[in-house]
């Protein structure tokens, strides 16, 4: 069936939408209880940071990417196009994935380093946020954005491989769209069938009326002996 080789580039197509709008989305949430003063949350989305921007980037191309292998592949293109969208699945999916399993990390690393520029030594400064984070002053939770960007990338990874697995046999002189349509067009026209003619029938003739040679004689002996 024609439709199956589309279910491949239609995912890829998806997970880079997805992938896209959790991007821009929140991605933490940072919330502060220390002591003396009210609860501060701190949200954190995904283009504010160098990974949230390349996943931005990648996720970009993926959808290009589905689009073009939808509408205008050959069978050479199909294949190269399925291998942009793997490369760029495992960058959305492995930064999005690495910054929601290292965001206690992260969020240590990042407050070290605002209290190093500050003139506090780094490890003093990474062994006191530290603290913060193990006691639960400071909580680290993951917004629906950076979910977005894990699951955009897990579709755009299914779909490069159901379009390895659906890439046409032979090489296509005209895009698969245009073949589509084309065969849509010719199982729509039906040859006519000839009109079925009647056979004429033969004219009937009368027979001409001919004498007998017996009374031409007769009549020709008649004439010669008078009576």
């Amino acid at each position: 069936m024609s439709w199956v080789r589309y279910i491949g580039p239609a995912l890829i197509t998806l997970g880079g939408a997805v992938a896209i709008a959790g991007s821009w989305l929140p991605w933490f949430r940072v919330r502060r209880r220390l002591p003396g003063t009210p609860v501060e949350d701190v949200i954190s989305r995904g283009v504010q940071n160098i990974d949230g921007k390349l996943t931005f980037a990648f996720a970009v191309i993926a959808l290009i990417a589905g689009i073009l292998i939808i509408y205008r592949a050959t069978r050479t293109s199909y294949v190269w196009l399925g291998i942009v969208a793997l490369i760029s699945s495992f960058f959305v999916t492995g930064l999005s994935a690495f910054d929601s399993a290292t965001s206690k990390d992260r969020y240590v690393d990042a407050a070290a380093a605002v209290a190093s520029e500050k003139g506090v030594p780094t490890d003093q400064a990474v062994r006191f946020f530290r603290q913060l984070v193990d006691s639960g002053v400071v909580t680290i939770e993951l917004r629906t954005g950076i979910l977005l960007v894990v699951a955009g990338g897990t579709g755009i990874l299914l779909g490069s491989v159901a379009t390895f697995f659906s890439t046409p046999r032979r090489e296509l002189a005209e895009p698969l769209a245009d073949e589509e349509e084309l065969s849509e067009e010719t199982e729509e026209t039906e040859p006519e069938e000839p009109e079925e003619t009647e056979p004429e029938e033969p004219e009937e003739t009368e027979p001409e009326a001919t004498e007998p040679e017996g009374t031409e004689l007769e009549g020709r002996e008649s004439v010669a002996d008078p009576e």
